[in-house]
């Protein structure tokens, strides 16, 4: 962890001017780190009003300035270069004193920014929000603003709650989530409404945990008819999490679907994640899961057989291709056909299902109840007091 601990102490400096232009600052608690963007040689930055640059490792504040407009920012032989100054640090948290004052490759964000120099000589541009400006930054790209508002507040609490556990795993690590389907879609401050941010304040601070402790509240598209078994995907055994029928989601446009796909392009997909796979004669489902959706597939090919687990298969192929892991399988030529039903792993709740529970008028509460059976509903922090 690169001086996490310095959070506090590197803003000491800067927070009176903060809170002199109306910015509450965050407790550490209430931070969440956002990688937004990963492996580039260059990203631009501008800021809007006063900044100061301060280093991770020592805490020194290294420069401060008033305004940058699209300024370049590289890897350096021995650190990182903004603009025209080098630093020889490889790691660098950049100030800004302005609600979306930062804007990285022409996107806003709000909070600051920490850049680090990778060993490949590559940038990682990490966003540090608070976790309710986060929450704004996801809803809008995680579920239609025009959705009922229960479902959206359903949503708020399950995306801050899979922040929160996150963040609480990988404190060792430069960040707690990516900004990408890997994770939560995050657009920064690009696209919120005041829906959204109504939604989310009416939920502010509210997580899930189950036996005190923060729940993994993962969350998809669509289930298809039966949300699936964290242990089946990711081996998580948690009870709020082992799957149950869902009625709801019938209406989305992803609940049944129908892909081909040519034999040739599995298998470089397959040999890409490298895999030793010859031309493929036949794709055999082994097993299923207790909800229905593949297990075990069997790729029989000119080398052999070679098993995989249904969620490897799916991530390998592609999950813009093979949607979810619910499907049947035959060839057809030289063409794989696959038909299935829901789009995402199915784990947690489903989200199509959660706008029709709204729609017939179900608080978000229950909604939450029913796809993590179990789980409490309770404050990450204490509620800030109004001044």
């Amino acid at each position: 962890m690169r001086a996490f601990f310095l959070c506090v102490a590197l803003a000491v400096s800067f927070v009176p001017r903060a809170e002199a232009m109306g910015m509450r600052p965050h407790p550490p608690s209430s931070w969440v780190r956002v990688a937004v963007i990963e492996g580039v040689q260059e990203a631009t930055l501008s800021i809007k009003g006063p900044f100061q640059v301060v280093t991770l490792e020592t805490g020194e504040v290294l420069n401060e300035g008033h305004s940058l407009k699209n300024v370049p920012v590289r890897p350096a032989p021995a650190g990182l270069r903004v603009g025209d100054t080098s630093y020889r640090f490889n790691a660098l948290r950049i100030l800004a004193d302005k609600t979306k004052g930062v804007v990285v490759n022409g996107r806003s964000y709000r909070g600051h920014l920490e850049i680090f120099r990778e060993k490949d000589e590559t940038l990682t541009v990490v966003n540090r929000v608070g976790i309710e400006e986060y929450i704004y930054g996801v809803l809008r790209h995680e579920i239609a603003p025009w959705w009922p508002d229960e479902a959206i507040k359903a949503q708020a609490v399950a995306v801050r709650t899979y922040a929160a556990y996150q963040r609480s795993i990988r404190e060792k690590e430069d960040y707690d989530v990516t900004g990408d389907v890997m994770s939560q879609v995050y657009g920064g401050a690009k696209g919120e409404t005041w829906k959204i941010r109504r939604a989310s304040q009416a939920t502010w601070g509210e997580v899930l945990k189950w036996k005190g402790g923060l729940l993994p509240a993962y969350y998809s598209s669509t289930c298809g008819g039966h949300t699936e078994a964290a242990t089946e995907v990711w081996g998580d055994q948690q009870a709020p999490l082992v799957g149950r029928d869902c009625e709801f989601c019938t209406v989305s446009k992803h609940y049944s679907w129908r892909r081909e796909i040519a034999a040739d392009l599995v298998q470089k997909k397959l040999r890409w994640r490298g895999l030793d796979i010859g031309p493929i004669e036949e794709l055999k489902i082994l097993e299923r899961t207790v909800s229905g959706r593949v297990k075990s597939v069997q790729v029989v090919h000119g080398r052999g057989k070679t098993v995989l687990k249904g969620h490897e298969f799916r991530m390998h192929v592609g999950p813009d291709l093979v949607r979810s892991t619910l499907f049947n399988v035959y060839r057809e030529g030289d063409h794989f056909v696959l038909s299935g039903r829901g789009w995402g792993h199915g784990v947690g709740m489903c989200q199509w299902g959660a706008y029709t529970q709204a729609r017939r008028g179900t608080r978000y509460s229950d909604i939450l109840s029913f796809y993590y059976p179990g789980a409490a509903i309770e404050l990450l922090e204490p509620k800030p007091q109004p001044n």
